[in-house]
């Protein structure tokens, strides 16, 4: 029988069977990747407004 969730008690993984911790924490890891780029694509659509074209210093452009 499948189990709904993955995560236990604080966190942990509540499976014992290496396959599923290793997708477990490979789904994560894909979950992070696309949440960061998703802020990055809000961020550019931010940025791109006329409001903010004069804020950012060339130190900031540049980092």
């Amino acid at each position: 029988m499948r189990r709904s969730g993955w995560r236990g008690k604080g966190g942990e993984i509540s499976s014992n069977r290496r396959d599923e911790q290793e997708m477990f924490v490979l789904c994560l890891r894909i979950l992070q990747s696309a949440l960061v780029y998703v802020n990055t694509l809000m961020l550019q659509d931010v940025l791109d407004e006329p409001e903010w074209t004069d804020l950012p210093t060339p130190a900031d452009r540049a980092a």
